[in-house]
């Protein structure tokens, strides 16, 4: 503290036009702050839910949500209300997918490996619902010895008998077909 000519205190003024201007431009800074800060929420908000956006399109689970009435396929018996199921196609890969599965970790592993998925996340409850049926489906006809390829063609007669139709479906089994020499 510096002290005056007779030992006291040094007093200064300031003119009141700097005070006021001090006080206003410190409201504005204030303000702006708080403004600044609402703005940071907000972008924080917009790059998590940007981000969930990406991830959900991303996720390769999302082919497990099959096409709606009104697509390219038709929904043989289906209720007409644009109900979700899974195309032939995707339903045919991941039952290979799980057949692997199963061979190296097991049915209850491959169950826990679902479940874990849906906790973190990864897929929605009825996704991971469906894969748990199908990893049951897939256990229950390896241990029957029915792999996918024997079973390709009572499902593509099934599908064909319900009006269901899939292009890839139809590429596939030709392919599968003539793979094994059952053409011609």
């Amino acid at each position: 503290m510096e002290r005056g000519v007779e030992g006291g205190p040094l007093e200064v003024r300031l003119p009141e036009e700097f005070v006021e201007k001090f006080e206003s431009l410190e409201r504005e800074v204030s303000t702006l702050h708080r403004e600044l800060n609402a703005l940071r929420d907000s972008l924080t908000t917009l790059a998590v839910e940007l981000r969930e956006a990406v991830a959900e399109l991303g996720n390769p689970f999302n082919v497990l949500r099959g096409p709606t009435n009104g697509g390219e396929h038709k929904d043989g018996g289906g209720s007409g209300r644009g109900s979700r199921r899974l195309q032939p196609t995707t339903f045919l890969s991941i039952l290979k997918v799980l057949y692997s599965m199963l061979e190296e970790v097991g049915k209850e592993q491959a169950l826990l490996l679902v479940r874990g998925y849906v906790d973190a996340g990864v897929v929605d409850r009825e996704v991971g619902e469906a894969l748990a049926k199908m990893v049951e489906l897939a256990d229950a006809m390896r241990r029957s010895g029915l792999s996918v390829e024997k079973q390709l063609p009572y499902t593509y007669a099934i599908l064909k008998a319900l009006n269901v139709g899939d292009r890839d479906l139809d590429d596939y089994v030709l392919r599968e077909l003539l793979k094994r020499g059952r053409l011609g």
